[in-house]
Formats: C-alpha cells, sequence, structure tokens
C-alpha cells in the first residue's frame, strides 16, 4: 500500500489528484487508488 500511494504521487502531474476509495465486492475488499498522471504505456 506504501508504494503503491508513493507512485502515485510521484508520477502524479503537478497539482493532480489522488483518490483513494475502498468498497466490499463479493465478500472480498476491493481498494481503488486512482491519479491524474500520465499512466502507463499498454
Amino acid at each position: 500500500m506504501t508504494n503503491l500511494l508513493a507512485n502515485a504521487i510521484q508520477y502524479n502531474k503537478p497539482n493532480g489528484e489522488i483518490r483513494v476509495s475502498s468498497r466490499a465486492e463479493n465478500k472480498t475488499a476491493l481498494l481503488v487508488v486512482a491519479d491524474t498522471g500520465q499512466g502507463i504505456a499498454a
């Protein structure tokens, strides 16, 4: 989790946003981290 958030901060654009959310899905915890950075090319 620490590495995931560190990467979101490091590779985000200046003054970008980082969103962290969680929910229960199929009896499992789902954690989502999203940022406004460029992302990884497919």
